[in-house]
């Protein structure tokens, strides 16, 4: 079972409203991966996304008597965007640019990526490098960035584009 399947289970989603410990405990084993993703692609390290992924789904649990019954990644992974945010702003400082290593991140695709990877997906800004590992590496639909980052559907697409040209160019020049 994945994330995109509990989006679609009106019994699960029940449970959850209900605070059952079965349906939250499903709703993390299926999530955290994503919820990570998103913390590390902020956070930049490792230690601080992983306790971030704890807050996260606790501030989720207490939110769930609210939960309206929208896409569960998109309220999910909404709350890790705004705490990871919160963090940031709190420490008053900005996102680091270091190395990220890829073997951290969620990765839903086979283990052919490419070398220059890592050092590109840090070259980016935190916003670029947020949406282009929520849509490639993740494979949120732009709909769901969009309610994730408050940018428009359209910006999200042209980002995504230019940062694959850009890394294009990378794998050419290789």
């Amino acid at each position: 079972m994945s994330y995109r399947n509990l989006e679609v289970d009106p019994e699960f989603l029940l449970s959850l409203k209900r605070q059952d410990s079965k349906a939250f405990e499903t709703l993390f084993h299926e999530c955290a991966g994503l919820v990570f993703s998103i913390a590390l692609s902020l956070l930049g390290k490792r230690p601080a996304a992983e306790d971030a992924v704890q807050e996260i789904f606790f501030k989720a649990y207490r939110a769930l008597p609210d939960f309206k019954g929208e896409k569960l990644a998109s309220w999910l992974g909404k709350i890790a965007h705004n705490h990871c945010v919160d963090l940031i702003r709190q420490t008053n400082r900005e996102v680091p640019t270091t190395t990220v290593p890829v073997e951290d991140l969620h990765l839903h695709q086979s283990n052919s990526v490419i070398d220059e990877l890592p050092d590109f997906i840090n070259s980016l800004s935190e916003t670029e490098r947020e949406v282009v590992i929520l849509k490639k590496i993740e494979g949120l639909s732009y709909k769901e960035i969009s309610l994730l980052t408050g940018k428009k559907e359209g910006t999200l697409r042209n980002m995504v584009l230019k940062c694959l040209q850009s890394l294009r160019e990378i794998v050419d020049e290789s």
